[in-house]
């Protein structure tokens, strides 16, 4: 007899990259239904998940019924809806079998990951290691894509637990690598090229003026086709440059694994001598498109924009959103391998 899918809950949902993790990761899963504040990340997810049912709820005031809230005092009212499921699943009389929250690196040494440790640990959530008598609480990770050979730098914080029998206090450390058994240390690294679109090189509505770059041209990240990596894109990509995201390179003549030096010494020649910066050319340098922000998370090629929603919409969703890459590989960890962490 077929074993019936594992029933999920998604908080904090955004645009569905948990949900598209489980498909990735071919387990069998039904996720029950999605939770989320955002108006516009819940249309883009029942866009793309037409058979889940998607809540608008501020999860701090969600009913048990539904799940009851309660406000903690922490000093970040942001975190209110982690703290009120943190409660509530003390009051669980059927706590969910495993738990898996990935956050902002910094998030594993404030007040509300401790709140979040000391209620798995008092509900009996473990880690369990096999062919040894000890068991850890938990398990916690910084990863990022590049160690899945993904040319997109996107460290973050990774919490895995499984429910127990027992309680154990210890844990078993922050852990920097992906596990061994996955078999996916040392994933070369993929060229962008292959998650980029060539006809996107020609959209007006991505390229960048050279008035917009002169400013902050030596704090920027540039790469062009054969880089393999690029910079962490945030919610204000294609808004602001700096500290938002990779620049993309078009031009043929700058077509290396690392065209900023290259870049910035053409640029100085190019302004002092001709003086027209509102040109884009002769550098080819645009933004991203959000499609291809998308790629490079891991969303598949059916993940698609609701008519109503803006691309402004998309690269502020997709800032938001998590890598599917690596949260398909933890939770197939979480959900399948029987083995010790290595």
């Amino acid at each position: 007899m077929e074993e019936e899918p594992l029933k999920c809950l998604e908080f904090f949902a955004g645009i569905g990259g948990f949900h598209y993790a489980l498909k990735d990761g071919g387990l069998r899963c039904r996720v029950l239904a999605a939770f989320d504040i955002n108006p516009v990340t819940n249309t883009i997810y029942q866009a793309n998940f037409p058979d889940t049912k998607v809540y608008q709820k501020n999860i701090q005031v969600l009913i048990l019924a539904i799940i009851k809230g309660v406000r903690l005092d922490l000093r970040d009212r942001r975190c209110d809806g982690l703290l009120n499921l943190c409660h509530e699943l003390r009051n669980m009389r059927g706590p969910p079998s495993f738990v898996m929250v990935e956050n902002v690196c910094g998030f594993e040494t404030s007040m509300a990951c401790d709140v979040l440790r000391k209620a798995l640990s008092e509900t009996g959530y473990v880690f369990e290691v096999n062919f040894s008598p000890k068991q850890s609480q938990l398990q916690e990770f910084i990863l990022t894509p590049l160690q899945l050979g993904i040319p997109n730098s996107r460290p973050r914080y990774y919490l895995l637990a499984k429910l127990g029998g027992s309680v154990i206090n210890s844990c078993d450390g922050l852990k920097l690598e992906f596990p061994e058994v996955l078999g996916l240390r040392g994933s070369p690294l993929r060229s962008i090229g292959e998650f980029v679109s060539l006809e996107n090189d020609a959209n007006e509505n991505l390229k960048i003026n050279l008035s917009s770059i002169i400013q902050h041209a030596s704090a920027l990240s540039y790469v062009a086709r054969p880089s393999k990596r690029s910079a962490c894109f945030t919610k204000s990509y294609s808004l602001f440059l700096k500290g938002c995201g990779s620049v993309f390179v078009t031009t043929p003549e700058l077509q290396v694994e690392h065209p900023k030096e290259e870049l910035l010494k053409l640029l100085v020649l190019f302004v002092s001598d001709s003086k027209q910066t509102s040109l884009s050319e002769p550098f080819g340098l645009r933004f991203f498109s959000w499609r291809e922000v998308a790629n490079l998370l891991g969303f598949p090629s059916d993940f698609h924009k609701p008519e109503r929603i803006t691309d402004k919409q998309m690269y502020r969703a997709l800032g938001n959103s998590v890598s599917i890459f690596a949260v398909a590989a933890l939770l197939k960890y979480l959900l399948e391998c029987k083995g010790p962490y290595r």
